[in-house]
């Protein structure tokens, strides 16, 4: 298997990571801002739910942004990739 195909099926999995860190994020954000909004007195929550919604809004907005930067970072690698496929072909 030469180098370019492994470069492109490791930026494919990476594209993947990227797509389940986002997702991740996004549910860490969406809990704590529904638990923010839906109970702004907080009477009904308990004290680890309290205490979970600025994190979970912090980790999320984090998980969301790595996350994203992983995706492109493997775009960037993927059409480098194909950029220098005609380069291989002379080399071999």
């Amino acid at each position: 298997m030469k180098i370019d195909k492994v470069v492109r099926i490791v930026g494919i999995i990476g594209i993947f990571i990227g797509i389940i860190i986002i997702i991740y994020g996004y549910y860490l954000h969406a809990d704590a801002v529904y638990l923010n909004i839906f109970y702004k007195n907080h009477a009904f929550l308990t004290k680890s739910e309290i205490d979970s919604i600025k994190p979970g809004l912090y980790y999320g907005k984090i998980y969301m942004g790595i996350g994203f930067a992983l995706m492109i970072v493997c775009a960037i690698i993927i059409s480098i990739s194909y950029k220098f496929k005609h380069l291989d072909r002379q080399i071999v």
